[in-house]
């Protein structure tokens, strides 16, 4: 966004996901870690409160002072809703995310705006960007 690249929007944005800060992430695996000391098991962690997608980007533009570039497009392969079950780490574990959608960007913005501009830049989209796409030029030399 910050950058001015178009993105690619599926289905208006209108499908909804499980954002969920890391650091919530973290305590539910601290907590899982200390009870499978004792104990084998799997949980599921996340938040367990989809949000629409249109509204994160929304709330990005709003962080950076930048009106994102979309360019709309329609998929079926998009899965209008997910999200973690948590009911199990809750009940076992005591984990219970605390950091709001809003929260978890304020956060990560304030991180993101202490990183120099060319730091920036390679986080989105440059030179990670520019390493995928000559990886993959690596893998299709000499192919006809």
């Amino acid at each position: 966004i910050e950058n001015g690249e178009t993105i690619t929007l599926f289905n208006g944005g209108d499908m909804r996901r499980d954002f969920t800060y890391v650091d919530d992430v973290v305590r539910g695996v601290e907590f899982a870690m200390e009870y499978c000391a004792d104990n084998a098991a799997v949980f599921n962690l996340g938040n367990s409160k989809p949000v629409q997608l249109g509204y994160v980007l929304a709330q990005i533009e709003k962080r950076l002072g930048v009106k994102a570039k979309f360019k709309y497009q329609a998929s079926n392969a998009e899965i209008k809703e997910t999200y973690a079950d948590i009911s199990k780490a809750r009940e076992l574990l005591g984990y219970s995310p605390t950091t709001s959608i809003e929260s978890g960007l304020d956060q990560f913005m304030a991180w993101y705006n202490k990183l120099d501009k060319r730091t920036r830049g390679e986080w989105a989209g440059g030179r990670f960007k520019a390493e995928r796409q000559n990886a993959h030029l690596e893998g299709t030399r000499g192919r006809v």
